[in-house]
């Protein structure tokens, strides 16, 4: 399978980067983000396969992110990742996103969730 290009938005730089490293890990290239806003200002999401995504962050949240680009009319595939989700995030992950993992995020979840997208 040829690398993948996933982009991992969390505030958290320590989960930011073990999630960018867990994804290196697997053959794909990773892009790691400290905000929504940081990765709408990128070039990236424009040739992104998979965004790994924290629900709640400073600034704009996951799901407002996810939100703005359905509308926009993409249709990256999105992995929430949260430790508190409140009822709106569920509804909106269920509508939008492929899957909602409550942090702690097992890894090996993870990957299956990205390699089943990936395929």
């Amino acid at each position: 399978m040829p690398s993948k290009t996933v982009c991992v938005i969390d505030d958290e730089i320590s989960i930011q980067l073990s999630t960018a490293a867990l994804v290196r890990s697997l053959g794909h290239n990773a892009h790691a983000f400290d905000s929504a806003e940081a990765f709408l200002a990128s070039d990236i999401q424009q040739v992104t396969d998979c965004v790994v995504c924290d629900v709640q962050m400073r600034g704009m949240s996951g799901t407002t992110l996810l939100t703005q680009i359905r509308i926009a009319g993409a249709h990256t595939p999105f992995i929430f990742v949260s430790g508190n989700l409140t009822e709106h995030d569920r509804l909106i992950a269920s509508r939008y996103a492929i899957a909602l993992l409550e942090k702690p995020v097992d890894p090996n979840e993870l990957v299956a969730l990205i390699n089943g997208m990936l395929s």
